[in-house]
């Protein structure tokens, strides 16, 4: 019986007339080595992922706010793109971490570090919609990392927002209280053509001169409605309103993301059988170099 192996040594002559026999035979040789090796290699891998740390990953999307005015002037407090390099500053980190309690230095704390390691801000690509993901270890921990996030951007945007919203009501408050003049004023025009048509009795020239100025104040006064109707309708909800989360809101998976126990397992087999072969090749080569019993 030859001893010589299935995967002749590299330096021999035959060492590139591997055939589809030869690795037939060199698996039907050592089948049960790389089977069990396999085996083990999955069944260690499914063990490590059952008792490495787990990780849940929360998510949320969140809608930029806006400020509208006149037909067509929308405004974002700020685009996805800024609001996204705001999130990612080390300042607003520093501010997020404090609001959670954690040490700001991730060597010190594993959540600082899980917050840091898989925090992901990305845009809805074609929307306003910015995308805020985090893990945790636990679901809770993984949806107050989100949870703050998002509350600490729709406060800083709230802070950048207010000053315009209050111009705006401001000026609101403005038409409304020259309205109200403008209404106490013609009265008064109303009142003093009375009383001189009573004295003097000119009443066909008093009555076109006060439909003159009532009309005037009529024109004015509907000017300024439709300018306080206009600013109110563009404060409504619906056309300005600060940044906010989707109807959704935050999701946690169900399941940790991290470790799964298929893709620990399947690495696990993958090793298994890459150190099963690499035992059964050099075994082989050992045997080649062994020289017949007789010789």
């Amino acid at each position: 019986m030859s001893n010589e192996s299935a995967f002749p040594p590299p330096g021999t002559d035959n060492s590139q007339d591997l055939s589809l026999s030869d690795i037939a035979s060199f698996a039907q040789r050592h089948a049960v080595r790389l089977l069990s090796l396999t085996l083990i290699g999955a069944a260690v891998g499914v063990a490590v992922s059952t008792a490495a740390p787990k990780q849940w990953q929360a998510k949320t999307v969140l809608q930029v706010g806006q400020i509208t005015w006149g037909t067509n002037n929308i405004t974002q407090v700020e685009s996805p793109a800024y609001a996204i390099e705001r999130m990612s500053m080390g300042t607003f980190r520093d501010d997020v971490l404090r609001k959670l309690n954690l040490p700001l230095e991730r060597s010190q704390s594993h959540s600082t570090a899980l917050l840091e390691d898989y925090l992901t801000l990305t845009q809805v690509r074609g929307t306003d919609l910015v995308a805020i993901q985090a893990r945790g270890s636990s679901p809770e921990e993984a949806r107050r990392f989100v949870e703050t996030y998002q509350q600490h951007l729709i406060d800083v945007h709230k802070a950048l927002q207010q000053p315009v919203v209050a111009q705006l009501q401001a000026q609101i408050a403005e038409y409304k209280q020259s309205l109200q003049q403008m209404q106490q004023h013609g009265t008064s025009i109303e009142a003093a053509m009375d009383k001189q048509i009573n004295a003097v009795g000119a009443k066909a020239t008093n009555d076109l001169l006060s439909g003159i100025l009532v009309q005037s104040s009529l024109e004015a006064s509907d000017k300024l409605r439709n300018q306080i109707h206009m600013l109110e309708n563009d404060l409504t909800a619906s056309r300005t309103f600060n940044t906010k989360p989707l109807a959704e809101g935050i999701q946690v998976s169900d399941r940790p993301v991290y470790p799964k126990k298929p893709i620990f397992g399947g690495w696990g087999a993958l090793l298994g059988f890459l150190t099963g072969l690499s035992v059964s090749m050099l075994r082989d080569r050992r045997r080649s170099k062994t020289p017949p019993p007789g010789r």
